[in-house]
């Protein structure tokens, strides 16, 4: 399911690109093998994700944890911490699309 005029993140939060710099868009595909995690991170940008093979758990710092299957396509949560992992028996892979700025880091990882 693809997203069409999606105006909040899966934590309901507005949707907000970066002012003072030249707006940058990059991708990436992530993929954790079975049992794998990402890691605690944040994303200080609009982050667009969809999930191209297997089933994604994230945890939230906000108390929540969702299940993303194959097919599912969303915003992810801006300045909340998350982990994301693969509690599946096969690989996932997501495609990430991050709408940043200029000098701006995507993912900052928690200290």
């Amino acid at each position: 399911m693809l997203l069409n005029q999606q105006t909040t993140t899966v934590l309901e939060q507005p949707l907000a690109y970066p002012k003072g710099a030249a707006a940058q868009v990059s991708s990436t595909i992530v993929e954790l093998q079975p049992g794998q995690a990402t890691g605690w991170h944040k994303h200080n940008v609009p982050l667009y994700a969809y999930i191209l093979e297997g089933t994604l758990t994230v945890e939230y710092d906000a108390g929540v944890t969702k299940e993303y299957p194959a097919g599912t396509a969303f915003m992810e949560a801006t300045k909340v911490f998350h982990n994301g992992i693969n509690k599946g028996s096969s690989v996932v892979r997501v495609l990430c699309v991050f709408m940043g700025a200029e000098g701006l880091n995507n993912t900052v990882k928690r200290p």
